[in-house]
């Protein structure tokens, strides 16, 4: 897929802020306008800034960066949009501020080369063969565990380490083994001495045995004490958590991350997203996908529960795309559609017949001739 070697088009905006009262808008406003002028007469944009601007770039310049700029209002989003490299912006009233814009510098939409992610079709080859060799092992593990009876005497005669899982609830995570909890749900569907399938986690593949269980009992105090410790503890800083967001959602600070590292909390940024595209950042990503689509620009959301925590997010910027734009596209949109559906059907079918034929995949040729093919386009 090509589109996945793309890095999409950037421009870099400065900016010369000027916040302004009821009492000195028209003074401020004109000096916007006298600025604008001096520019527009070839005076340094950056000295201009760093003598005039109110706002937390001035000593920079007014430099906003090629990201940065995109938690600016919408106003000044799209202004700075419509400019080419070297362009003013008209002097911007905000509503409490005034603001003049200046692109200066922009980058095309770049393709990268076959020599430049060769490197990276190679590691991901390189992934899936390594991906393969692990369930291939553990395949083999459970076999020779069953038969035996015992997970432990398979370990050693495959020379595998084996660890002792501890007391695990229905869905509890292991620490560097399995981070969703896949591992401790398919113990509760062992019977004791039983051992499981090859278990795939997103850390890598397992093989476990059902050894011991604590049956179900009224827990006395002793027993849950540190438990109830803990989830007390979470749950006021979970509490605060939302608070925080709270007032943050009606802060008037536009730069979230510089935000976010004032307050302590965690800032996310995915550059561009669509309908329907996988998002890792959140564990609810249809209440995200919703808020994404439905919120106004720039507007932040409610604090919404994700995971062990909450989180707010803000859309920077939404292109709708119209009728016309869609027929533009129409044909090249369908086209991928379908080679996506031809390549999702190909794989599940080759999946289909190594499973029924017990066909062996010879990865190490593989790699091998993926390389030599790769040289080839890179010479």
């Amino acid at each position: 897929n090509i589109n996945q070697f793309k890095e999409p088009a950037k421009i870099k905006v400065s900016r010369i802020y000027l916040p302004y009262t009821e009492a000195d808008k028209q003074q401020i406003l004109n000096q916007g306008e006298q600025l604008k002028t001096r520019l527009e007469a070839g005076e340094d944009f950056g000295q201009l800034a760093r003598t005039y601007s109110k706002d937390d770039k001035a000593s920079n310049g007014g430099d906003w960066g090629f990201y940065d700029w995109q938690n600016l209002s919408p106003a000044e989003i799209q202004a700075a949009n419509q400019l080419e490299p070297g362009q003013l912006s008209p002097v911007i009233d905000l509503g409490q501020a005034v603001a003049i814009l200046k692109v200066t510098e922009k980058m095309p939409e770049i393709t990268r080369s076959l020599a430049e992610v060769k490197a990276m079709i190679q590691n991901q080859l390189m992934e899936d063969k390594a991906r393969d060799k692990a369930s291939q092992r553990m395949d083999n593990l459970a076999k020779v565990a069953k038969k035996a009876k015992k997970l432990e005497e398979a370990a050693r005669r495959e020379g595998l380490s084996l660890q002792d899982t501890g007391w695990l609830k229905n869905g509890d995570p292991l620490p560097a083994v399995d981070s969703s909890g896949a591992v401790s749900q398919v113990l509760f569907e062992l019977k004791e001495g039983e051992i499981s399938s090859p278990v795939f986690t997103y850390e890598g593949v397992a093989v476990v045995q059902f050894t011991q269980k604590d049956p179900e009992h009224q827990a006395s105090l002793d027993e849950v004490k540190d438990q109830v410790r803990e989830d007390l503890i979470k749950e006021k800083k979970v509490e605060l958590a939302k608070a925080k967001l709270n007032s943050i959602r009606f802060s008037q600070e536009a730069n979230w991350e510089e935000l976010a590292n004032k307050e302590s909390l965690e800032y996310k940024r995915v550059e561009t997203y669509k309908h329907g595209q996988y998002l890792s950042l959140i564990d609810e990503p249809a209440e995200v996908e919703h808020l994404v689509f439905s919120l106004p620009v720039n507007q932040a959301s409610e604090p919404i529960a994700v995971g062990n925590g909450y989180a707010v997010v803000r859309t920077l910027e939404r292109k709708e795309v119209s009728r016309e734009d869609f027929e533009k596209v129409k044909g090249e949109e369908m086209a991928k559609a379908l080679s996506d559906a031809q390549e999702m059907f190909i794989y599940s079918y080759l999946q289909k017949a190594i499973q029924e034929r017990k066909i062996k995949v010879n990865y190490d040729l593989f790699s091998q001739t993926a390389d030599e093919v790769l040289n080839r386009f890179g010479e």
